[in-house]
């Protein structure tokens, strides 16, 4: 037993002596840091730019050093150009790196794709003239939900009207802009006729100052799925030799409405707490039809999950063949907060006079 306490004590010094040997050494630090992330950036004029974004530097004896990186250089985001930055960093022995970065800032165009309006603010807010389509335009400003800027200070949204509100829920209706409680407007959607600079809606009783305009809730529909779907019912109603149905902008807002309506108000069913019967909501957005029908469904993870649980219901299959009408929209929305579902899908069918 006593050789072996020898023996571990000799270890012991030794790790203990090698210790201090290193502690005693000295090196100079000659090395210098690196910065990652520095490397040509392409934005559109309008467009935000954060310069250390995806930026870091590092150093071998200091570490991390991304918080010392320093910027300088002058550059445009409102003026089309090529501009550059130089990144440097220093570490604790006064190493040096510098990397230069070009910023490109570039004009961009844009072409409608569809009949537009302009607006003096984004949203659809101060009414003005309408663009047709295949107007070319020259950008100024991106903003959320698609909302552009141009040039000429006007805003515009690719196939944005703003002809229509939706409100999915009682709201106070007043007489004039700033002016007094007239009454109380029902949920649904009403036809505007104009809007004011600062948010004021006018529709035909009067002036309110809340509610989504129907251009606004083709955002919120899965876009891929809702075209599967259409694509399928029409491939079904080929079978059975029925004539296909045609996507109506219109009928896909509603869908898209409907199916958000019961992710937010927690129901299923054809009767709205909101707006009531699903026709009334057609009938408001001024869809003048002959023949309606509409599907709904919820739970659903893919397009032909929605189908089959549609075509294995002789009612839900019977309005996907039905010979009367000729016009569809689908709307299809998922993971919307609270709501009981993860999702919700909507058919709206119908013929127009």
């Amino acid at each position: 037993m006593k050789i072996k306490s020898f023996i571990t004590a000799a270890i012991l010094g030794a790790t203990l002596a090698l210790g201090s040997i290193t502690a005693n050494a000295t090196t100079k630090d000659t090395v210098k840091p690196s910065i990652k992330g520095v490397t040509t950036k392409t934005v559109y004029i309008g467009q935000t730019f954060q310069p250390l974004k995806g930026v870091s530097a590092y150093d071998k004896v200091d570490g991390n050093l991304s918080n010392k990186i320093k910027v300088t250089g002058k550059y445009n985001l409102k003026k089309a150009g090529t501009y550059t930055l130089v990144y440097s960093v220093k570490d604790k022995a006064k190493n040096t790196r510098v990397i230069k970065r070009k910023l490109i800032v570039k004009q961009l165009n844009v072409t409608l794709k569809q009949k537009s309006q302009y607006f003096k603010a984004k949203g659809g807010f101060g009414t003005l003239t309408i663009a047709p389509a295949k107007t070319k335009l020259k950008i100024a400003q991106l903003a959320s939900k698609k909302w552009m800027k141009t040039t000429s200070g006007k805003w515009v949204k690719d196939g944005f009207i703003g002809n229509y509100v939706y409100l999915n829920k009682q709201t106070t209706l007043y007489n004039k802009v700033n002016g007094k409680k007239s009454s109380t407007l029902n949920g649904g959607i009403y036809h505007v006729s104009k809007t004011t600079e600062n948010g004021w809606i006018h529709v035909s009783v009067g002036w309110i100052k809340s509610g989504e305009f129907v251009d606004s809730y083709i955002d919120y529909g899965n876009k891929a799925k809702q075209q599967e779907i259409i694509k399928t019912v029409n491939k079904e109603r080929a079978k059975e030799g029925r004539k296909a149905l045609k996507e109506n902008p219109m009928l896909t807002k509603i869908a898209i409405i409907k199916s958000m309506d019961m992710a937010k108000n927690h129901y299923f069913s054809h009767y709205s707490p909101v707006y009531g019967s699903f026709d009334t909501i057609l009938r408001q957005a001024n869809y003048k039809y002959y023949y309606a029908g509409e599907n709904i469904a919820t739970g659903q993870r893919t397009a032909a999950d929605f189908m089959n649980s549609w075509m294995n219901s002789s009612g839900h299959r019977a309005n996907i063949l039905n010979a009367n009408f000729k016009e569809i929209g689908v709307g299809v929305v998922e993971n919307i907060p609270n709501a009981q579902m993860p999702t919700y899908g909507t058919q709206e069918f119908g013929s127009r006079y």
